[in-house]
């Protein structure tokens, strides 16, 4: 017995000695004048930084001091540097950046987000993990198959700009799951995978091109014509938008959300310039901005990024003659409405177009539409642009 209660003693001591070091993840809320963003520092080997408002995740950290009850960690990429002491469960100090400081305060533990439109089990309906090819890629995706199919429609989705996995995930959001669920309950079947080189995705991105991305796209056209479905539309978001209007003619209809309509140097220009202006700058350092970040990406190596400058879409809309539903939020600060829709509008007349008052790029209801209230709003994508999306495949 004597010998056994030692063994106990020294199996609980590692874990008391544990539960006193500041290792581990802490989050918190950064106020920094109109702005508020979440932050997760993970303190151990290695020590990151994520900022999961701005999609940034694994930041790497250095810890210049760390005791029992102290920390001091700087986050060189960033120009930022976090002093902190515990004070009961809390790390309580100052988060300073580009010579301005801010008090922070964390908790143990990591960021849970709110969203209560995921889809949680049971879902009532049945999924199967499936893979198509394209140029050396293999992609890996979800097709759902509703319970009681209505007929042999499905939908194929295509994610926007940037690496992003088969539900669109953005800020702990999956928009692509929340629309494949939708669908699946009004009895359509839908296909999303995850981009090339990304998730469980093969395949070179760094030499990708919007092109790219449509070539791998029409390979799941195939891939679903392969399986019997006779009737395949493509619902597409931001470039992916942009992207069902070049494969437009190889589809039966296209549910566009929020796509870029005029050309990608305009597009670029435009977005810096309205996000520049609505946080507060004056109009010409908002230009002068603008006129920065284009400058920027035009010397861009990225072929991505040179593709995208020099495209124009307005020659596939033109092109696209299957029914097509095309959809804006009016205060989206990425692809603005008023730009964008009439270019649509002249192109495919025949296009059913709406614009959505108060929602974002995302369809979020939202205050402001910049990218920075993303990640703070519970809602995924409002249920009212869902049902419009079911209502419409239904009617064709």
């Amino acid at each position: 017995m004597r010998t056994l209660f030692g063994l106990l003693i020294l199996a609980i001591a590692p874990t008391l000695m544990s539960a006193q070091t500041l290792d581990g993840p802490w989050h918190g809320r950064l106020k920094a004048g109109h702005m508020e963003l979440d932050l997760v520092f993970r303190i151990g080997q290695p020590s990151t930084l994520d900022s999961p408002n701005q999609g940034a995740k694994g930041i790497p950290m250095e810890i210049e001091e760390q005791t029992e009850k102290r920390i001091k960690v700087r986050v060189p990429s960033v120009g930022a540097l976090f002093e902190g002491e515990l004070n009961g469960d809390m790390l309580v100090g100052t988060f300073t950046q580009m010579g301005a400081s801010f008090a922070l305060v964390l908790e143990r533990g990591e960021l849970h987000n709110d969203r209560p439109q995921t889809p949680q089990p049971p879902l009532g309906y049945k999924t199967a993990a499936v893979e198509f090819s394209n140029a050396g890629a293999t992609l890996s995706g979800t097709l759902t198959l509703p319970e009681n199919p209505q007929n042999t429609t499905v939908v194929l989705m295509i994610t926007g700009s940037g690496q992003q996995n088969r539900d669109e995930e953005l800020f702990d959001h999956r928009p692509f799951a929340v629309i494949a669920h939708a669908l699946a309950q009004a009895g359509i079947a839908s296909l999303r995978y995850d981009d090339r080189g990304f998730g469980a995705s093969t395949g070179d991105f760094s030499e990708a091109t919007t092109q790219t991305f449509a070539d791998d796209a029409a390979s799941g056209l195939r891939y679903l014509r392969q399986l019997g479905y006779r009737r395949i539309g493509i619902l597409g978001h931001s470039e992916g938008g942009t992207i069902a209007f070049m494969l437009a003619d190889r589809a039966d209809f296209v549910v566009a959300l929020a796509p870029m309509a005029e050309r990608g140097d305009s597009t670029l220009y435009n977005q810096a310039l309205v996000q520049a202006t609505i946080s507060g700058l004056p109009f010409s350092m908002a230009q002068s901005y603008a006129n920065d970040v284009l400058s920027a990406a035009q010397a861009s190596p990225q072929p991505w990024m040179q593709y995208f400058l020099s495209f124009d879409p307005a020659e596939h809309i033109a092109r696209a003659g299957c029914p097509a539903l095309v959809i804006f939020g009016n205060s989206d600060k990425q692809v603005l409405a008023e730009r964008n829709a009439p270019i649509v509008q002249k192109g495919m007349p025949h296009a059913a177009i709406k614009r959505y008052a108060g929602m974002n790029h995302l369809f979020q209801h939202c205050a402001t539409g910049l990218p920075n209230e993303y990640g703070q709003i519970k809602e995924t994508i409002a249920t009212e642009v869902l049902a419009d999306i079911i209502a419409w495949i239904r009617q064709l």
